[in-house]
């Protein structure tokens, strides 16, 4: 305790020190009883000195205290100062924050941006290759590169399918690829539609499949419409430019023979499965897919719905120009012509040999029919105006006791019908001589003959006309002999002859018509029959009653 009081009378403070108190709390358990008596009494003196020199330092130092009170006062200020421009600061973070992120956004951006246009620089050439692209395609599209052109389409498909979502380009690339792929579908069908050999068929009916456009009988469908196309265009110029009927007809002959031939051979060969060759063989489905076997049906029946279309064609086409031959060597070459060309494709599965005897034939009627029309039209015309007069005899015979009546007696009967064998069975029958007497029935048997020529070059290859020509010739004669008999009632008529002038005493002109009318009853009828039967044959002559057709002018002779 007296040395704490020493410290105080020393005017040091024992509790001033760092850990003062400690130090005093563990000297005062030390402290004897006394000590800690007179404890109080210090501790009150220490207290008194301790006042008295704070007065003594308040009084030398007060000018530091009034600087301490002014430097307070100004520090007091600038952390006010401090204070509201922390505030401001702590306003203006949030927009600085902002600021900070959108700097760090653009800052990421512009990096991205250079990263792109680095790699952009690096890969040039390689995107320069990926925009020409669809001009590349255009170009092999032009110049016959499909192969190439499927492939381009092909990678640029891919690659939009892949990176359309970064790259948007892509996707249009793609659809000017696709745009691209539509004209080369259409220069491919226009392929089709012009004449071209089997390896090119087979290559563009493959680029076809590769597009994948069209399905397998679709693809059917185009490859013979297209070929359709072609036999119609090939149909019109030859028939726009070919002026000859028969030229023409041979020349459609030609074009469809070869066309036909081709189109089947090409058909077969692209679209020949062992799918199809299996469905053909069976002749039977399980019935298991309804739709499945509507598609085959439908594959198998394309091909020989086309050729029944186009033969239907080519029938109405010779329909139209076989009649208008006018020469029968022509009919009968025409349909020999015809004839080859069905023989031809029948090695196909296209004969049509059946439908062109009709039409040969009626065009080969029809022309005989129409040269005899013009013969006895010629001879009813000529018999109304003719000048009735007696020519000179021309071998021994005259104009109306030469010539044999129609009831001859039966020994020149056989006499002139051995003849006519030895003649039938050496050469064609010579035309009478007495004929030229009668100019009348003469020009008529030359007409008539005339027709016979026309017609004998069909006749093997028409056999069935036979009977209808002979019906034609039946009428011919008979027309022929119905019109003398109107010249008999017109002209020589014994009322009408008196009242005219006389006629009836006037015995040249009814000998000559009297010879005339003899002449086609027992001369002329007779030959153009047997004519009739040296063209088609024994059974031809037989067919034509010259005696029933010249009937009218018979009987009408009998009152001469």
């Amino acid at each position: 305790m007296a040395a704490h009081g020493g410290d105080y009378i020393n005017g040091t403070d024992p509790y001033a020190t760092p850990g003062g108190d400690d130090a005093y709390l563990s000297s005062l358990l030390s402290y004897s009883v006394s000590q800690l008596n007179k404890e109080p009494a210090n501790l009150l003196e220490a207290r008194t000195r301790a006042a008295a020199a704070r007065k003594e330092t308040a009084q030398k130092r007060y000018a530091s205290f009034i600087a301490a009170s002014e430097l307070f006062a100004i520090v007091r200020r600038e952390v006010a100062d401090v204070e509201k421009g922390l505030d401001d600061l702590r306003s203006s973070l949030p927009a600085l924050r902002n600021g900070c992120q959108t700097f760090a956004e653009e800052a990421s951006a512009i990096s991205r941006n250079r990263t792109q246009h680095r790699n952009t620089l690096a890969n040039q050439s390689l995107l320069l290759d990926l925009l020409e692209a669809p001009a590349l395609q255009d170009t092999c599209v032009r110049h016959g590169n499909y192969d190439e052109a499927l492939e381009i389409e092909s990678f640029l498909e891919k690659a939009a399918n892949s990176h359309a979502r970064r790259a948007p380009v892509l996707s249009e690339l793609a659809k000017n690829a696709s745009e691209a792929s539509d004209v080369m579908l259409h220069q491919l069908v226009d392929k089709l539609r012009h004449q071209i050999t089997l390896p090119e068929c087979l290559r563009v009916v493959g680029v076809l499949r590769r597009i994948r456009a069209m399905d397998e009988n679709s693809l059917r469908r185009v490859f013979l419409r297209s070929k359709e196309t072609l036999a119609r265009a090939t149909q019109t110029q030859i028939t726009d430019t070919t002026s000859d009927p028969y030229d023409s007809v041979k020349r459609v002959t030609d074009a469809h023979r070869v066309l036909v031939f081709d189109v089947v051979t090409q058909f077969r060969a692209i679209f020949a499965t062992e799918e199809d060759e299996t469905d053909e063989g069976d002749g039977f489905s399980d019935g298991g897919d309804y739709e499945n076997d509507d598609t085959k049906n439908e594959r198998q029946k394309t091909l020989p719905s086309w050729c029944a279309f186009r033969t239907e064609s080519f029938i109405h086409v010779l329909s139209k120009h076989v009649p208008l031959i006018d020469e029968g060597s022509r009919i009968s070459a025409a349909f020999e012509h015809a004839r080859y060309c069905s023989q031809s494709l029948a090695r196909v599965g296209c004969d049509h040999r059946s439908l062109l005897l009709p039409i040969f034939s009626s065009a080969a009627f029809a022309l005989f029919s129409e040269r005899v029309e013009v013969a006895v039209s010629d001879f009813e015309r000529s018999a109304q105006t003719h000048r009735w007069s007696a020519f000179p005899s021309i071998g021994g015979a005259s104009g109306g006791d030469s010539v044999r009546p129609a009831g001859f007696d039966d020994e020149s009967k056989e006499k002139d019908a051995s003849e006519s064998s030895e003649q039938n069975q050496n050469k064609p029958p010579a035309p009478p001589a007495a004929l030229a007497e009668h100019v009348l029935v003469g020009c008529f048997v030359n007409g008539i003959l005339q027709s016979l020529n026309e017609i004998r070059h069909c006749v093997f290859s028409f056999p069935a006309i036979r009977k209808q020509c002979a019906t034609e010739v039946h009428h011919a004669l008979s027309r022929a002999s119905k019109a003398l008999v109107q010249v008999d009632t017109k002209y020589f008529n014994s009322n009408e002859a008196d009242s005219s002038g006389g006629v009836v005493g006037n015995s040249s002109k009814r000998t000559a018509y009297v010879g005339a009318c003899k002449a086609l009853t027992t001369i002329a009828a007779p030959y153009v029959a047997s004519c009739f039967g040296k063209t088609f044959g024994a059974v031809g002559e037989r067919e034509v009653d010259a005696r029933s057709a010249v009937e009218p002018l018979t009987k009408a002779m009998l009152g001469f």
